[in-house]
């Protein structure tokens, strides 16, 4: 049997009523999903700016190259997801299961997280400038090469998560594990991480100028010895970091 048809019907400028196939492909800007069972569908390259999907089932959905700035996914399950090249520019994760979900490359600018699942989520070349991640749980995700510049990301775990070469300048960190993470080569200028925990992470090659580390935990001359930072870097006391290249001696 052929696969049946995608279906709009429209009712004060919203659709009463959506209908997926699995080869769907649409724009609805504005629509409101929410509460409905969305798993498997095929959204890519359609626009859905300030859609909301509040509550949504969307497992292993399709959402590749869309434009979803400012909606809503607040609560909703979207465990396994492929959202990877989207914009999701000032966008609700609010809660949001995204466990595994692949966002590599995606624009996450000024998104809120507060609260979601991102346990092995892959969001390597990420835009999440401004992005608030407090109290998620994301151990083991790949941050690799992401723009976290200026995160808010305070109790959350970030436990055998990669973030290599990634930047987090201006991070706010307070409070949250790092244990066993990988920092290779990452940018911590300016971040602050009062109370974190820095148990056995690597931080070869790390940029800590003007960062204050020192109520973390964790951390030992032995990781120290192989990041870097300036006069401005603040640690616990009686550890030390060897200077910047071009930056002035401790």
């Amino acid at each position: 049997m052929p696969a049946q048809a995608s279906a709009w019907t429209w009712e004060q400028g919203k659709p009463a009523s959506v209908t997926f196939s699995r080869g769907f492909s649409g724009s609805c800007a504005g629509c409101d999903l929410s509460s409905r069972n969305l798993d498997g569908a095929r959204m890519s390259g359609g626009n859905f700016a300030g859609a909301r999907f509040a509550g949504a089932r969307m497992r292993r959905v399709e959402m590749t190259g869309g434009n979803f700035a400012r909606a809503s996914f607040d609560r909703a399950d979207m465990a396994f997801a492929e959202l990877s090249g989207s914009n999701f520019d000032g966008a609700s994760f609010i809660g949001t299961g995204l466990r595994e979900a692949e966002m590599n490359g995606t624009v996450l600018a000024r998104t809120d997280f507060s609260g979601a699942t991102l346990e092995r989520v892959e969001m390597v070349g990420a835009n999440l400038q401004g992005a608030t991640l407090t109290g998620v749980r994301a151990s083991a995700g790949q941050f690799s090469a992401a723009n976290m510049a200026g995160v808010v990301a305070m109790n959350a775990s970030f436990d055998q998560a990669e973030f290599t070469g990634s930047n987090l300048s201006r991070a706010r960190l307070d409070s949250s594990s790092f244990e066993q993470a990988d920092l290779t080569g990452a940018n911590l200028s300016g971040a602050r991480a009062s109370r974190a925990d820095f148990r056995n992470a690597d931080l070869a090659g790390a940029n800590l100028s003007g960062a204050d580390l020192s109520g973390a935990r964790g951390l030992t001359q032995r990781q120290l010895n192989e990041a870097c930072g300036d006069t401005a870097t603040r640690l616990p006391a009686g550890l030390t970091v060897p200077a910047c290249r071009g930056a002035r001696r401790r």
